[in-house]
């Protein structure tokens, strides 16, 4: 994985402490981390074209998710009615306005141009164009979001397509330059961008970036040299990374350990039982899975399935704080058939049913010594596992956990001594099944 010798001098800037820009985001305070409790549902009004739905109704269905957030939010693409949702959201209660900086521009003064001179169109948009970050009238753009968006309510900001010159280099605009000359470009724009953000909000913001799995395409891009710019990472996930380890290893070995970011995510699909899978595990892992309501995939495909289907996994979580927030993974376990390398263990000490397949658990915990393990069922049939935790892993004698499931009652287990570990079998998981273990 490539780290550039530019990022490492910031990354060292900042565990020094020095007074630049990058530094002052990463304070003591705000520890290059995420910044919302584990038990936060994130809803995502995206897009929020006119005339699509209204700001309350918006927010009404936020409320039917029980949203505690909103997040990447483009309150200035369609129109200053998207101000007036942000400021609905605060009305709402909602902590975290996350709001998306622009990502493409209608002014050809602003555009990437191909080798005809012609500016280069966004995928997703008509008559927008890819930037030239380079240009003051696109530094302009930029500039006026981040005055919108302090104006507007947001208190944080999200940068889609954060990389977005080197992996257009070979279209147009930068193909030009040295590679080593457009990463400089890079890096220069986002000295630009946080000391804008700085000034604009009297200091530094959470701002995050669109990264959540990591493939060889976009360590060959660099985009782990950016993250000393961001303190979080948000984007889509798709299908093909639509599984435990995949998901596991994305987030805790490279995000959360190497780059030292949490994680926000959503799923590419408009299948309610990947979906449900993708929640689950998501939140069985620490992260945070917006509510799959409102993720451009294609024109007319961005809500998938109703909110009875999903509603109940995020109020299984925020009807449980005290079972998420503050809670770390201490193991994770999961078989091989999730796992294209073997069964995987974290930390060697939880084990699964032998003979079972498709699943994972994780085991978590928080300074008080409360323990909670998550199993997310990812095969069709089983419903029942059984799962062997170390002794060292449980500061006390559990006799009893307490199981709960996303739409269902609550139950209570036995948990039993076998040698140096302790056994338990939980029953009736469709999708997901959280364990308090009890003295």
């Amino acid at each position: 994985m490539k780290i550039s010798a530019r990022a490492v001098s910031i990354i060292a800037a900042v565990v020094a402490g020095c007074s630049t820009s990058i530094a002052t985001a990463q304070t003591a305070s705000n520890p290059h981390k995420f910044f919302t409790p584990r038990s936060a549902v994130l809803f995502s009004p995206r897009w929020a074209e006119t005339g699509e739905l209204t700001t309350s109704q918006y927010m009404d269905v936020a409320d039917d998710y029980g949203a505690s957030s909103i997040v990447w939010h483009y309150p200035i693409s369609f129109g200053t009615d998207n101000g007036n949702l942000v400021q609905a959201s605060i009305s709402r209660g909602h902590g975290l306005r996350s709001c998306a900086l622009p990502v493409h521009t209608a002014s050809p003064a602003a555009a990437c141009r191909d080798g005809n001179g012609n500016p280069i169109p966004h995928h997703a948009a008509t008559n927008r164009y890819y930037p030239d970050t380079n240009t003051q009238a696109w530094r302009d753009e930029v500039s006026n979001a981040v005055q919108f968006a302090k104006t507007a309510g947001c208190n944080a900001l999200h940068q889609d397509d954060a990389f977005f010159m080197v992996t257009r280099m070979q279209n147009g605009c930068y193909a030009s330059k040295p590679r080593a000359e457009v990463e400089d470009d890079v890096f220069e724009y986002y000295d630009w961008l946080t000391s804008r953000i700085r000034t604009e909000f009297g200091g530094s913001i959470p701002l995050t970036y669109n990264k959540v799995s990591q493939g060889e395409d976009e360590a060959s891009h660099g985009m782990n040299d950016l993250a000393p710019y961001f303190n979080g990472v948000m984007g889509e996930v798709h299908e093909d990374q639509n599984y435990p380890y995949a998901l596991f290893h994305s987030t805790w070995n490279v995000n959360n350990l190497l780059l030292n970011q949490r994680t926000v995510s959503t799923l590419v699909s408009t299948s309610p039982l990947r979906n449900e899978r993708h929640i689950a595990t998501t939140y069985a892992i620490g992260n945070h899975p917006i509510v799959p309501f409102d993720v451009y995939i294609a024109p007319g495909e961005r809500y998938f399935g109703p909110v009875s289907i999903y509603e109940p996994y995020y109020s299984l979580v925020s009807s449980n704080p005290t079972l998420f927030d503050g809670y770390g993974i201490i193991d994770a376990y999961i078989d091989h058939h999730q796992n294209p390398s073997g069964v995987y263990r974290y930390a060697d000490g939880l084990e699964g049913v032998y003979g079972r397949s498709n699943m994972m658990s994780t085991l978590s915990g928080n300074s008080a010594g409360g323990r909670v393990l998550h199993i997310v069922n990812w095969q069709d049939s089983v419903r029942y596992f059984t799962m062997w935790i170390n002794k060292s892993h449980i500061p006390f004698t559990p006799t009893r956990a307490v199981v709960r499931r996303p739409g269902a009652g609550a139950y209570e287990i036995s948990v039993a001594s076998d040698g140096n570990r302790w056994k338990l079998t939980v029953h009736s998981v469709d999708v997901w099944a959280v364990a308090e273990l009890l003295p």
